[in-house]
């Protein structure tokens, strides 16, 4: 768990583990909320959204979102890197994370 990089007390995104990422990764979040809509998706270098990575409504609280490493055709994605952001009530929180893809 990553639990240690989020504040407890505030929506954020934690980093994602393993990462490079292989095969699947676990991706740590925090909301602080009741019932918010959390969109978490992946994007390539060129800022094309190429995997949902989660998309449901979460209440406050450390949260974990696994995720296979592939696109949404179930697609293997190619190897390089990506970035994925979080969205809460379709507002973006915090900062985008980099991710590697062997």
């Amino acid at each position: 768990r990553d639990e240690q990089s989020l504040e407890t007390d505030e929506t954020g995104l934690g980093q994602i583990y393993p990462n490079p990422v292989e095969d699947g990764a676990t991706i740590p979040f925090i909301t602080s909320g009741t019932n918010e809509f959390v969109e978490i998706s992946l994007y390539d270098m060129m800022g094309k959204r190429v995997s949902g990575i989660t998309s449901d409504y979460y209440n406050s609280g450390y949260h974990e979102a696994s995720w296979i490493a592939r696109d949404g055709q179930e697609a293997r994605l190619p190897s390089g890197a990506y970035f994925y952001r979080m969205t809460v009530n379709g507002k973006p929180v915090g900062q985008s994370k980099r991710l590697i893809i062997r």
